[in-house]
């Protein structure tokens, strides 16, 4: 059996040190289904309890370092070491993993991995589309309502922030939403995208008719400008380049147009 478990970093701790979390986390979840296993009948009187393999997924910033088998977090004592339990798990370390990586897996995890990555709204629906298909089966029931309260919760949040959106209980509801808004979204945010651009495009015209208005200025009262000042005032902000303009009166050097003393 897989066995699957999202590592929020911020539970982890100092992964140098004990980074115990994870360890913890794999090894009391494995009891849980073991147990479940047994109390709902899937296990019988004298029967095997299944393998399972746990993947822990770790989507932080830095590098994962922390523990991967329990037995290394307890101190060791003489007669006892063979008595510790020694669950491993594999880390699913996102942030390492290329595109290429990511393209070539046809699985449920590959899946979600691509969701973790904010998709585009056609992007969202494609994946969505094909989990529907995969996990079709009555035995993913569980995993199906997990993975809706997942996407209500997090990752239609994150893609569509402060949209409102009515909450589906089921992966296929789900899929038919977003089918129907998808459309909508691309176009919100090819609006957004143009009057963002607008925005930026206007900004970066002012500043650089305040740069020239300013290297006039400046050629006018100290001379021809070298390249480093040219550069400086091509780089500056429009803050920046308004506190020059009102220095330049009482400037008695360029230093001076630009010293922040």
């Amino acid at each position: 059996m897989l066995g699957v478990i999202r590592s929020d970093p911020r539970r982890i701790g100092k992964q140098g040190k004990l980074g115990s979390v994870p360890c913890f986390r794999a090894l009391v979840y494995t009891g849980l289904l073991y147990q479940d296993l047994v109390k709902s009948g899937q296990v019988g009187t004298g029967e095997r309890l299944p393998p399972v393999f746990p993947i822990v997924v770790y989507n932080g910033d830095g590098a994962w370092r922390a523990r991967r088998q329990m037995a290394e977090l307890i101190e060791p004592v003489a007669g006892l070491n063979a008595y510790f339990p020694r669950q491993k798990h594999v880390v699913l370390d996102e942030g390492r993993l290329s595109e290429d990586e990511i393209a070539a897996g046809e699985s449920t995890l590959a899946e979600m991995i691509r969701l973790e990555r904010t998709p585009t709204p056609q992007e969202l629906r494609a994946i969505v589309s094909r989990l529907t298909r995969r996990l079709n089966h009555p035995r993913y029931d569980s995993l199906r309502r997990a993975l809706v309260v997942w996407l209500n919760r997090v990752v239609l949040k994150r893609l569509m922030p402060g949209e409102r959106l009515d909450e589906v209980l089921d992966l296929q509801e789900m899929d038919a939403m977003l089918a129907e808004r998808v459309v909508e979204w691309t176009e919100k945010w090819k609006q957004e995208g143009v009057q963002e651009g607008m925005q930026q495009g206007m900004k970066q015209g002012m500043q650089r008719g305040e740069a020239a208005v300013l290297a006039r200025q400046l050629t006018r009262r100290f001379g021809p400008l070298d390249d480093a000042t040219r550069s400086r005032l091509e780089q500056g902000t429009l803050e920046e380049l308004e506190r020059w303009s009102e220095r330049i009166l009482d400037a008695g050097s360029v230093d001076e147009v630009f010293s922040e003393g």
